[in-house]
């Protein structure tokens, strides 16, 4: 199976592919404190929503990076059905596309640190993209308590992925970066995120009975969604962090 596949299908029908409500992502937008001209760069982007975003509230110009081409043609196609001229998309990792040092305003990898290698190194290597006196918005997983092995099991884990939601700061503040701000998602966002994404995938499938993948994607969604109301909803948190570089 092409390995977008199924997380394209399983995101589908949302925008921000993290379980954040739009709500919340649209107050971590602003303490951003974007000017317009201002530049921010997306790591890991999806389907663009947040520069696009910030390109309608605060005239920024924004530049996206993803490995999805399904993702980015939809992000094109939003940018272009909001009219927002000043985001451009492309399809490379962070490692293969570097600016200069210290070219934008903003730095933002929102549930995509593996992106960066993982998250302890990834606030020190988004902070080389900033400017000084730059914001980085970051999203990433914590442990809310400790996994149980069946659980590690099912998302190919050993347990040191994550630390707990202090743990994140700390990350940051280890990379020279100030903390300004954190939030964690509710329960009722990840049950949202959660129902959304099962709900997609068996959606698709009852509409696309002939597709050869049918059974394999049938057995993943419904091994994970038990896997979720098992052991996920009280197991692994998702933070928001917010840190300002000196």
């Amino acid at each position: 199976m092409d390995p977008f596949k199924f997380t394209t299908i399983a995101h589908g029908n949302m925008s921000i592919c993290n379980p954040v409500e739009s709500s919340a992502l649209d107050a971590c937008l602003e303490r951003l404190a974007l000017e317009p001209g201002d530049r921010v760069i997306d790591i890991g982007c999806g389907k663009g929503e947040m520069l696009i975003r910030l390109a309608e509230r605060f005239g920024v110009t924004g530049v996206g990076l993803d490995v999805n081409p399904e993702f980015l043609r939809l992000a094109k196609e939003e940018a272009e059905r909001r009219a927002v001229g000043r985001v451009t998309f492309h399809l490379s990792d962070a490692n293969s596309h570097e600016p200069p040092s210290g070219t934008f305003t903003a730095a933002i990898c929102f549930g995509s640190t593996h992106a960066l290698g993982d998250y302890k190194s990834a606030p020190g290597l988004l902070a080389k993209w900033v400017k000084p006196g730059g914001r980085l918005l970051i999203g990433e997983g914590y442990w809310r308590q400790k996994p149980d092995p069946e659980y590690l099991h099912l998302l190919g884990a050993d347990g040191t992925e994550h630390g707990n939601h202090n743990d994140n700061i700390v990350a940051g503040v280890n990379a020279g970066l100030l903390p300004l701000f954190d939030r964690t998602s509710s329960v009722a966002e990840w049950d949202a995120y959660e129902d959304l994404y099962a709900q997609s995938v068996e959606s698709y499938l009852d509409a696309k009975a002939q597709d050869p993948d049918t059974e394999t994607m049938r057995q993943r969604i419904r091994t994970w969604r038990s896997g979720y109301l098992r052991w996920g909803r009280d197991t692994l948190g998702f933070g928001t962090y917010i840190f300002r570089k000196p």
